[in-house]
Parts: structure tokens; sequence; C-alpha cells
């Protein structure tokens, strides 16, 4: 059995985890587009090849997608976008003196203005603007902008959607394109008037999944991993997916449990709940989306609790290394799934529910 996983940790291959990646970076644009459909068929594509068996659904999803954004401080323009669950302006935009605001807090002065602000836009911050009386709020992030981000990812859903929509045009900018909007503002005469310009769609859109499943045709209990198709950022995870794939149907092995691929739109909303009530154990690959591990039911051997351990601590050393990380899940899928003893049914003790 040891040597088994050995082999199969060994076919892991650098070389093609990067061709993968390299293919997701250039296939993925912007959520909900043709862009990302694209990502999920080339997926389907390789999985196809692989003879894993596959199926690509649709399901109604509520979204915001920030399509464009404009702004300019007494003629001179600059780089920015507009973001989720954002108000739109027409295209006439709106006009307002600038005003720069460190950080936004609830003592806030409250003022007619557009605001200017530092910081990762959140509803909390955004609120604070509107409560002080902003016309528009302008964020100038410390990370690369991320125009798919919604304005809390983790609530953005059907039911919750509407308590967060912005009553004002949000915008972000990243640190150097903020600097140079400070220094104009800093250096102008009197009280500059800023002009900005949004546009958000948001409504109800189809969203697709892509499910990848090497069945135990006498098990209907599996492990599953995931990952998000939702930008360059999410590349590796996609790589991942696809390599795991890949080395476990080449090898021609018989798991005690079957093993399901997901590969989910940023949008994705349906219920884990209603749908995989035959899911032991859940791997969310993705740091940006829920990263961890959720055990669906019953308990792990030792063995993969190890694995899981090993699994946190490389995640907090900041050190990325991605033909390791595939190896590591790997190793606990196939602990997970070639244990000799079932898994026993019992409440989980040991603080596994959640990765975070």
């Amino acid at each position: 059995m040891e040597r088994m996983k050995r082999e199969v940790l060994e076919a892991v291959s650098e070389r093609q985890l990067q061709s993968f990646k390299s293919q997701f970076i250039k296939e993925t644009g912007f959520p909900v587009a043709k862009e990302e459909l694209r990502s999920f068929q080339y997926a389907k594509e390789v999985l196809e090849i692989l003879g894993v068996e596959t199926k690509l659904s649709f399901h109604d999803s509520f979204v915001s997608l920030p399509i464009h954004a404009r702004l300019s401080l007494q003629g001179e323009e600059f780089q920015c976008s507009t973001h989720a669950m954002s108000t739109s302006t027409g295209e006439i935009g709106l006009n307002g003196k600038l005003r720069y605001v460190k950080r936004l807090d609830e003592n806030t002065a409250a003022s007619k203005e557009i605001v200017l602000t530092e910081g990762t836009v959140s509803p909390a911050a955004v609120r604070m603007a509107e409560k002080a009386g902003a016309k528009a709020v302008i964020f100038i992030e410390s990370e690369t902008v991320r125009k798919a981000l919604s304005i809390d990812g983790a609530e953005d859903n059907a039911n919750s959607a509407p308590h967060y929509f912005s009553s004002i045009p949000v915008l972000l900018m990243n640190e150097n394109e903020g600097d140079k909007l400070k220094n104009s503002w800093s250096q102008a005469a009197g009280e500059p008037c800023c002009w900005l310009m949004t546009e958000v769609e948001t409504g109800w859109r189809e969203v697709p999944t892509l499910t990848a499943e090497i069945r135990n045709p006498v098990s209907t209990d599996f492990i599953q991993a995931s990952s998000t198709i939702d930008s360059a950022e999410s590349a590796e995870t996609n790589a991942i997916l696809l390599e795991m794939a890949r080395v476990l149907s080449s090898q021609n092995l018989f798991f005690d449990k079957s093993i399901r691929l997901l590969f989910l739109s940023k949008h994705y909303q349906v219920s884990w709940e209603e749908q995989q009530s035959e899911c032991l154990l859940h791997l969310h690959l993705d740091d940006r989306h829920h990263e961890g591990f959720e055990l669906r039911k019953g308990s792990l051997p030792a063995a993969a609790r190890a694995l899981i351990q090993a699994e946190r601590n490389s995640r907090k050393s900041g050190i990325t290394d991605l033909k390791a990380d595939c190896q590591q899940h790997l190793a606990l899928i196939l602990e997970a799934c070639t244990d000799q003893l079932p898994f026993a049914r019992k409440t989980d003790e040991e603080g596994f529910k959640e990765a975070k």
C-alpha cells in the first residue's frame, strides 16, 4: 500500500502543473463572462482526454459584476475599477469635490463630497462613507486590485445581497494610481473637482459548475476537492485539481471511496447540504475562497489528520511550491480513500470541522 502511494505521489509532474497553470491564466478573465466559461470548457476537455467522467452544469445565481469605471481630477484621468454590489452612475457620471480621509471611522465628519481613502473595500467602510454623506468613495488598496471580488464574499448570496448593496458609487485603485491622485489633489489650487463614472450589472445569471469523478461503483461515499475558477490567482489550485485527476486516472487504481473534483464559479451558491450528503471530506484548495478542510461525515484516520496539520503549517509559512502542494493534497486523498478501516460514525472531536 505504501509503495502504491509513493508511486502515485512521484507521478506528480511540475512541468504538467505549470502547463495547466499557464493555460488557466490565459483563459481566465472576467467572472461569468465568456472567458470564465472557456476556462471551464478547457478543464472539461482535459478531463475527458484523461478518461475522467465529467459534467458541466449551470444554475441561476445572484451576481453583481463591475463592468467599467472612469475617474478624472481637473482633466487628468486615473486608472481605476468599480466594485460589485456598487451603484452605477450612468454615462453622465458624477461630479464633486474630492476629500482625502486616510482611514474612515465612525467619527468621520459628514460632507457631501467624494471621499478618497486607503484600505481594502469592506461593507463596514462603505457604510461609514455613506453615514458621512459621501457622494462616492474611492479606495486605495495595498494589494492588487481584484475587480471580481464582491463587497463581502462570505455573505454574497441571493438572500443577503440586498443588505450589502452600496447606495453610493464605490471605486478602487492600486497604490501607484492612488499616490498619483493624492499628489494631484494636494497640488491643486483651491478645492479640486473630481468626476467619476461607474457601471455595474447586478441580477440573476447562469453560472457554471464542472464536476469530475473517479467513481467507485460499489460505494456512494466520496472524498471531494474543490477550487474556484476566478482569476489568475486561483490558477494554481485549478492546475492542482487537473494534475490530481491526471495522476489518479493514469494509475488504474481501485479506491475504497469515489473521488470527486469540483471546479466552481466565484458566484457558486448551491447548498452543500442539499447535494452532498454522502461527502465524507471536502477539501477547499483556494487561499481566497475559504481554503481549508471540512469534515462532512464521520472522522478521519490518524494519518490523514497528520497530513491536514502539515498542510496547515505549510500554509502558515507562506512558502508556495506547486508540486509539493499537489502532492500534499493528493496524499491526504489517498490516505482517506485507501484506509482499510471504515470511517468511524461519530462526531469529530479534534477540531477538524473547519480549517480556520
